[in-house]
């Protein structure tokens, strides 16, 4: 795994994930660093009131002063303490901010989305995951199916369920939005949300779509979207995307979005249901690609050594 990462952030030159503040902490240490003045009895520090004590008496004389003290047979110096003598242990507390993140991902579960197009899925998946996972504590998952509704699905069916029907692309939006309630709330999770389509939506869902994510997915940390191997740009959900980011409805380091194939025209060679080809080559290449464009956003990319 180790090489793993090295790989995905000197090649792939990913940026290390900064959690978003918050006032939320996992846990409070205490740590004795300073001296006072005052304080309770059982934090007087006894080493430094009895030094204290001597330098004083040693000051004004009273260090050369002989007492007797019972069962002694000698009188003996002594050195006694006066209040202002006393100092205390005296504590600052250190939070530790919370360490937790959920990512999310979400995919079209239309009878389109077919094997090619959900190996890529799980592919980027994989890594996104492992990249992620790197900087923080606790990490939760979840998976979004969609067709027409959507629902929460375990890791196996969010891969390999085929047999959707129609595509309602806002409805998944809607069902993350109401995980932040009660179950990730936005102050204690850094949360991470990726969605896959190919492109293919309701006309009037993808306006519904535009306004999911930018009120329903306000508290993540960012969103990212992949369009794969779409049949056509023209009318998908990325182009609907894009235009709201150019024409600022959406800010473009917060949705992020990226395409699997071309996304010119369908002019390019198909599979004769008019889904781009790709090589394995171009594939690999591309998905990561994609991966890099996800993670890195808008920001100038500083690679540091793992």
């Amino acid at each position: 795994m180790e090489e793993v990462l090295k790989f995905m952030q000197e090649e792939l030159e990913l940026p290390n994930l900064l959690p978003k503040e918050n006032d939320t902490f996992d846990e409070i240490k205490i740590k004795y660093n300073n001296i006072s003045l005052i304080g309770p009895e059982s934090l007087r520090h006894t080493r430094r009131t009895m030094l204290q004590a001597l330098k004083r008496m040693a000051a004004t004389g009273e260090i050369n002063e002989l007492h007797k003290i019972p069962g002694y047979k000698d009188p003996v110096r002594l050195i006694t303490p006066i209040n202002q003598d006393k100092r205390y242990r005296q504590y600052k507390e250190i939070k530790i901010p919370s360490s937790n993140a959920v990512i999310i991902y979400a995919r079209d579960g239309s009878g389109s989305m077919d094997n090619i197009k959900c190996d890529i899925v799980s592919d980027m998946a994989w890594w996104i995951d492992v990249w992620i996972r790197r900087f923080y504590k606790r990490v939760e998952r979840m998976w979004v199916w969609h067709d027409s509704q959507a629902a929460e699905v375990d890791e196996e069916k969010f891969y390999k369920y085929r047999y959707g029907g129609g595509t309602t692309c806002s409805s998944a939006l809607k069902l993350i939005g109401k995980q932040f309630e009660n179950r990730f709330p936005p102050e204690k999770w850094n949360i991470y949300v990726f969605y896959f389509t190919d492109g293919e939506n309701w006309n009037d869902d993808n306006e519904i779509f535009v306004n999911a994510l930018k009120e329903e997915l306000k508290p993540c940390n960012f969103v990212g979207v992949t369009q794969i191997l779409a049949w056509n740009y023209q009318g998908s959900v990325k182009e609907y995307i894009d235009t709201s980011i150019r024409e600022g409805k959406l800010d473009a380091d917060f949705v992020r979005t990226v395409s699997i194939g071309p996304e010119n025209s369908p002019d390019v060679p198909t599979n004769g249901w008019m889904q781009p080809q790709l090589s394995d080559d171009e594939r690999n290449e591309q998905i990561l690609h994609a991966i890099r464009h996800l993670m890195c956003g808008n920001k100038k990319i500083e690679t540091t050594d793992l």
